[in-house]
């Protein structure tokens, strides 16, 4: 039975069904007219519902996509740079030929991160029992690998032990594959030991990956000039519980001495150890930085007086005593 079959009188009667949700069992209509009606509001009403489903945008089943042609170290990474919106089991072709344009638009850069520089990708697929099913087929190619490397730290802090043990240890060995994430690592590691060691105007004089692709072969070129190293400027403490010559038994930051982020640190330790306080903040006022001084501040707030009952001291020649 098709909608264009009703007569005038069952369309009138399934509209009213559907509007207002009330069908009359009193409606002049014989005992099968009146099932027929219900049937046919019962269509109309699935068909409605799926339509309103498709519009209030509830997700449907999401297609399946099946990659080959790479080892699982390759195909990890690719997996990690897959859109997140997959087509859905009734996406028109149109979607599927977008899906993929996206998809190796993002695979072209994480092949090439892990140093497959000319792979090609193979797509296709096909709808099974309602839904598509997908693949993509990559041909990795020949990998880049690194034929030769140069770091070089220079400035005050060439020879700070953070340095010496990174270029010791450099990312990778000559043949090796050119993985981009390894020279990442790497230069961060200098930059934070910059950091770290108070070497805040360090910058990259040389940074360069410069690729030949038609002879699978790469060159490095990473070079750090650490620049000066900063000290310590004016160190203040906000408390209200040591007089300050006491106070003073507890700094182990003093004015003029090499910016360290360990002693920062081992600075907050001493206080916590103290037993005085609940809060303790040591602060590197770095945007207040004058002339290579990096004024502190320290700011400690008292626990309730019965949670403390001994104090600790701290002599810079001795250490921490009771």
């Amino acid at each position: 039975m098709t909608y264009s079959l009703f007569s005038q009188r069952m369309r009138l009667l399934i509209l009213l069904c559907f509007i207002s949700a009330f069908c009359p069992v009193h409606a002049g209509l014989s005992d099968k007219d009146k099932k027929a009606a219900a049937a046919a509001a019962m269509v109309v009403s699935k068909v409605v519902k799926k339509d309103a489903d498709n519009q209030s945008g509830k997700p449907g089943k999401l297609a399946s996509i099946d990659v080959t042609g790479v080892d699982s170290e390759l195909k990890k990474n690719i997996e990690l740079h897959m859109p997140v919106t997959v087509p859905e089991c009734r996406a028109d072709k149109g979607e599927v030929r977008q899906f993929f344009t996206t998809v190796k638009k993002h695979l072209r850069k994480a092949t090439r991160a892990l140093g497959y520089y000319d792979s090609v990708f193979r797509s296709g697929g096909k709808i099974v029992n309602g839904c598509w099913k997908l693949r993509l087929r990559i041909t990795p190619g020949n990998p880049v690998k690194v034929v030769k490397q140069h770091y070089q730290v220079l400035g005050d802090g060439k020879n700070e032990k953070l340095f010496t043990e990174a270029l010791a240890e450099l990312p990778y060995k000559k043949g090796d594959v050119l993985n981009h994430k390894k020279y990442t690592e790497f230069k961060t590691r200098l930059s934070e030991a910059a950091q770290t060691l108070g070497y805040f105007d360090a910058e990259f004089e040389k940074h360069a990956i410069i690729v030949s692709p038609e002879r699978y072969q790469a060159s490095i070129n990473l070079v750090l000039n650490t620049g000066k190293r900063y000290r310590y400027g004016k160190v203040t403490v906000d408390q209200k519980i040591l007089a300050p010559n006491k106070m003073r038994n507890y700094i182990i930051l003093k004015p003029g001495q090499p910016y360290s982020t360990e002693d920062l640190l081992k600075q907050q330790q001493i206080l916590q150890r103290s037993g005085y306080y609940k809060l303790i903040k040591v602060t590197a006022l770095h945007e207040q930085a004058k002339d290579g001084r990096v004024p502190v501040r320290i700011v400690l707030e008292r626990k309730k007086r019965n949670l403390y009952t001994f104090k600790v001291g701290y002599g810079s020649n001795t250490g921490p005593r009771v």
